[in-house]
């Protein structure tokens, strides 16, 4: 899997918008406590982290337009659904590879 991280408002607010997501590609929003999928045309599984980089809240399956949001969340990953992952194997591959260096 390959994280591509936004971490500007500019990068925040396109998000996926307009991108393929492919089934070992994600996107993680930094900083960032609420997600949408207006405008998106397909689902997605989104995984919510605190600043301890531990996973507070799972959604599985967001469909487009619609909104979620986790008030405990510091950074957010979301992935193409139906390619669930557990929030072990979410958390062990963004240490792994050293994206928490970027955070």
């Amino acid at each position: 899997m390959h994280i591509d991280i936004a971490d500007t408002w500019i990068k925040r607010l396109r998000g996926l918008l307009g991108k393929p997501l492919d089934w070992d590609r994600a996107l993680m929003l930094k900083p960032c406590s609420s997600v949408h999928t207006f405008g998106m045309r397909y689902a997605i599984d989104i995984y919510y982290f605190n600043e301890q980089h531990e996973c507070v809240h799972m959604v599985h399956g967001l469909r487009p337009m619609r909104v979620s949001a986790c008030s405990k969340a510091h950074y957010v990953i979301e992935i193409a659904s139906g390619h669930c992952y557990s929030d072990k194997e979410v958390v062990t591959y963004v240490y792994r590879y050293g994206y928490l260096n970027r955070l």
